[in-house]
């Protein structure tokens, strides 16, 4: 493994996210919630983006246990955290001449705008 992987490994660790490995990608999971950034390098490139696991019924499931205004809140903190963890990862990759290519902020209005039609139904 390459050394700005193991310092990206070692940061994101030391924030309490879990690292795991699938096929090419790096997933780094949100520690209270099924997100994660997920990031593959090819060659020169990295492509880092917002993945979701099964984010619909997390956030059902969320709205119900808490209500509506207390899971945008929480939401919107576990967003923070993963944006600011993407800044970590992102500096890390272009330090070391790693071109990033990201479709966090994307990935972030469909989750915001998946919880907007959960809470509107």
């Amino acid at each position: 493994m390459s050394s700005y992987l193991d310092e990206i490994y070692k940061l994101v660790k030391s924030r309490g996210y879990r690292v795991e490995e699938r096929g090419d990608a790096i997933l780094v999971w949100h520690p209270s919630a099924p997100l994660a950034l997920r990031l593959v390098v090819y060659g020169d490139t990295a492509r880092l983006e917002l993945y979701a696991e099964n984010i619909r019924d997390y956030l059902d499931d969320l709205v119900e246990q808490v209500g509506e205004e207390e899971a945008r809140d929480q939401l919107e903190e576990v967003l923070d955290d993963l944006s600011e963890a993407h800044a970590l990862i992102e500096s890390v990759l272009r330090k070391r001449g790693v071109r990033v290519e990201s479709r966090f902020k994307d990935n972030v209005l469909d989750v915001l705008e998946a919880f907007e039609d959960i809470t509107e139904s």
